[in-house]
């Protein structure tokens, strides 16, 4: 049975991260031609996405929360979620950022500093996780459902295991739920 829902997590994974690319394809094809390197820049130079210098900060950043990726997040720790539903979510946003920044892999840090990086502290500024999302809580970390942290150990550039503590909020118990892209 567990391998069978591994093997539907896994699943849904692909299918979210094609999804993504399809769906960030159709946004930057109707975007301005400046946002491209937001897809095609996978070396996470250090320059920010070079839009034309008439758009006002705050356009800037209404042009990145209209990217698929800003809307990953949106069902975390929705009630009609299961704990693994929502460890496949954040699992999802992982394989977004890893899409864009293939050559850096995954984002580095604890939760606070992941939780950064996916609000749009990254080299494009690409945002993958929105402010006014629930899950954060007031200490800048991403938490699940029970408003425990969730627990981010890089296993490699290109894996990184996310852990629910679950109901008892202590990690590494029969009751976690965790999984690694």
């Amino acid at each position: 049975m567990k391998k069978q829902v591994t093997l539907v997590l896994v699943i849904t994974v692909i299918c979210a991260t094609a999804f993504l690319v399809w769906n960030r394809y159709i946004v930057l094809s109707t975007a301005p031609a400046a946002l491209e390197n937001i897809s095609d820049n996978h070396n996470a130079s250090t320059k920010s996405p070079n839009f034309p210098a008439q758009l006002s900060p705050k356009a800037k950043r209404e042009i990145m929360l209209s990217l698929p990726e800003a809307h990953l997040a949106d069902n975390l720790n929705a009630p009609s979620n299961t704990l693994l539903q929502d460890v496949g979510i954040v699992c999802s946003m992982l394989s977004a950022w890893r899409s864009i920044y293939r050559k850096t892999g995954n984002p580095v840090g604890n939760n606070q500093d992941l939780v950064r990086a996916l609000l749009g502290d990254n080299p494009n500024a690409v945002i993958f996780l929105r402010q006014d999302n629930p899950a954060i809580n007031k200490n800048g970390e991403l938490c699940d459902r029970y408003g425990h942290p969730f627990f981010f150990h890089a296993e490699s550039g290109t894996r990184m295991e996310v852990r629910s503590a679950g109901p008892d909020g202590l990690l590494f118990t029969p009751d976690d739920v965790h999984f690694s892209p």
